[in-house]
């Protein structure tokens, strides 16, 4: 058996880290910096994460058995804590050690070995921290239930042939993904010395230029702001189509069936849209619609939160011309923040928030 392309995926993801991450979980800030030097030797990569209120270390490493040729796995570990393995993923079930084509990278979310807490026996603890840990993943776009299968995270999908991340994803992203999924284990669990909140209790429509205004009656906005509800509703049913029609071409029925229209019971999301990647992580889309043909369109400051958040799973739609079915227009940007951040789009103040001290 060889380890071929298990290192040629240690060395993408060594090779094509990024030096800094910026994300959220929640509305918590987490800041991931790439440490110049190592605690330990055998670690691939090593970030120093920095949260509100308190700041740690997470090693990403590649171990194996020397008694199990089947047996390695790729893990999240803190350099300063007795029992420090938060979480992993094992090379030979995700099919990275054969390996396989197509490679989900994902681990059945799992608890066990904690102390019994809150009245509640062993069994019931690990449970209820289970429970919470998807909570958690499911909010960010991390968690995956397959038909009859339990609950997992998935962080990426690689093919090991071309050694190329699909679905528009990076090194990056993956990195990203893989320290989330740690940092909400090890919060969740309680016993790792990471605390997502200290201090507080835990969390568990566009206009172009031409329509731009300075001003306006009472009425006249009124009746404007209602035709911007109309040409945004529309713009995101277009949507919804369009991403039912694109899962279900490519056999995902159950993804297509899944499909929410967010914006209808949810106005603080900062997408409109969920819909899913072919191999089930969720796809955050934020519709920006208009009659015209102008490129330019607001976004507000949540939106702009929750693309710096999600990253390669936020998208932006923007549909113009969109009461002429035959000539409707769309183009689609995945990953605004990281483009915004690469000099591809620019982004303009049109508001600001005074605060009196």
């Amino acid at each position: 058996m060889t380890t071929e392309h298990i290192e040629a995926f240690n060395s993408k993801i060594i090779e094509e880290a990024p030096d800094k991450i910026e994300t959220c979980i929640g509305d918590v800030d987490v800041r991931f910096v790439l440490r110049d030097s190592f605690f330990d030797q055998d670690s691939l990569l090593e970030y120093d994460v920095e949260l509100p209120n308190e700041e740690h270390v997470l090693q990403i490493q590649y171990w194996y058995s020397v008694n199990n040729p089947n047996h390695h796995r790729i893990e999240v570990r803190t350099p300063n804590l007795r029992a420090y393995q938060i979480t992993c993923f094992h090379c030979n079930t995700v099919g990275l050690l054969e390996p396989e084509r197509i490679v989900e990278i994902e681990q059945i979310v799992k608890v066990s070995g904690q102390s019994s807490r809150d009245g509640l026996d062993v069994r019931q603890t690990n449970e209820r921290i289970k429970e919470e840990a998807c909570l958690f993943l499911d909010q960010e776009g991390l968690l995956v239930e397959p038909n009859n299968r339990a609950a997992r995270w998935r962080i990426g999908t690689y093919d090991s042939q071309t050694r190329a991340w699909l679905y528009g994803q990076t090194t990056a992203g993956f990195i990203k993904n893989f320290l989330k999924v740690a940092l909400i284990m090890a919060y969740c669990r309680g016993n790792r010395g990471i605390n997502l909140y200290p201090n507080a209790e835990d969390p568990s429509q566009s206009v172009d230029d031409e329509d731009t205004l300075t001003s306006i009656s009472a009425e006249a906005f009124k009746e404007k702001r209602e035709k911007w509800e109309v040409t945004g509703l529309k713009g995101e049913e277009f949507v919804v189509e369009i991403e039912r029609r694109r899962l279900i071409e490519v056999g995902r029925v159950d993804l297509a069936d899944a499909v929410r229209h967010v914006s209808l019971f949810d106005c603080g999301a900062g997408y409109d849209i969920l819909s899913y990647e072919l191999d089930g992580r969720s796809r955050f889309i934020e519709c920006k619609t208009s009659a015209g043909s102008s490129m330019k369109f607001e976004i507000t400051s949540n939106e702009w939160n929750k693309a710096k958040k999600y990253r390669e799973q936020y998208y932006l739609y923007r549909i113009t011309n969109i009461d002429q079915e035959d000539h409707r227009d769309i183009v689609i940007i995945q990953d605004p923040f990281g483009k915004f951040e690469d000099g591809e789009l620019t982004l303009t103040p049109s508001a600001f928030t005074l605060s009196i001290i």
